[in-house]
This record gives structure tokens, sequence and C-alpha cells, in this order.
């Protein structure tokens, strides 16, 4: 038995490795081809866990453990112009430590072709703008993920934002937010 049939998500142990930001600064930035799997990942308030260059193409980000800090406005996962295109962010678990403001957990302005599956992201406290954000003229597969304010006990205002002239389809996601 895996912690898939608890969560809905494929996530190894929560404390195998933990990266914990202290600075003033991204917490992991990726390069071409480069994977992430497998780690506790606790940001600094303000900043994003996770970064990817434009141009940073095939990157698999998976089966990690998100500890959302918020504080000021930040992206956990920030994913530039078409940084990780034809990549995957997949079967990772986002959860609120301290109350304030995300912007989104998951970002990606501008990629082709990226497959964003079966992540479970939670705001117990403070505020997300958005779970998923795609930004304009990107290509995206978004398909069973779970956006969840826990019933009241965090806000977040929008699951899923795909943005004007996306070539994106969403499936199979379940929201349970502000807006819709």
């Amino acid at each position: 038995v895996c912690s898939s049939d608890l969560y809905g998500c494929e996530i190894g142990t929560l404390g195998a490795a933990a990266l914990t930001q202290t600075g003033a600064y991204q917490n992991v930035i990726m390069e071409a081809y480069g994977e992430l799997s497998g780690f506790q990942i606790i940001n600094k308030a303000g900043y994003p866990a996770v970064t990817v260059a434009d141009g940073k193409w095939r990157m698999n980000i998976h089966n990690n453990y998100f500890h959302m800090t918020q504080g000021t406005a930040c992206n956990i996962i920030q994913a530039l112009g078409s940084g990780m295109s034809y990549g995957t962010i997949a079967n990772n678990r986002f959860e609120t430590w301290v109350g304030g403001n995300i912007t989104s957990a998951i970002t990606c302005t501008g990629a082709t072709a990226v497959n964003i599956n079966n992540n479970w992201i939670n705001n117990y406290s403070g505020t997300m703008d958005v779970g998923i954000t795609v930004g304009s003229g990107a290509q995206a597969m978004i398909v069973d993920n779970i956006v969840s304010d826990c019933g009241g006990a965090g806000t977040v205002t929008v699951g899923i934002d795909v943005g004007t002239g996306t070539m994106s389809s969403v499936v199979g996601n379940r929201c349970v937010v502000l807006s819709g």
C-alpha cells in the first residue's frame, strides 16, 4: 500500500530529505533535462521553491512534498517563458505552513507540451490566487489534479487558470475554491 491510496498522489516518504530555503534566493534552480524527486522542499516566504528559467526544457519534477511558506506573493514552482516545455510536473503534494499570500502553486507562463498531473494542492491558511496557472500561449495537459481551500480554512480564489490563447486541455481535475 502506498500513499497514493490515501491522497491520490504517488508520493513516497514525505521526510526522506528536506531542502530548506533560508536566504533571499530561489531554493532550487532547474537546468534542462533535470529531475527533482523525493524531497521535502520548504521555501522562504516570498520566494519560489523551484525556478525554471526560459529555454530550460524537458525536466521532470515529481514525487516531492512542498511546504508552502507564504508571506508576500510568490509562486512555488515558477517556470518562466518556455521553461518546462516537454516536461512534467506530477505527483507532488503542496501544503501551506504559514498564512499570507501565494500567487500560484504551479506557474508555467509559456511552456509547450508540459504535462501537469496528479498534484495535490491544499491551502490550509492564508490566500492563494490560483492553484495552477498556465499563461497565454502555453500548451499543457492539466489532468487529475486536486486544488482545495480545505473547507474554507484558507482561500483559493481560482483552481486552474489557463489564460487566453492557450492550447491546453484541462481534464478530470477537482477544485474546491472560492471562484471555481
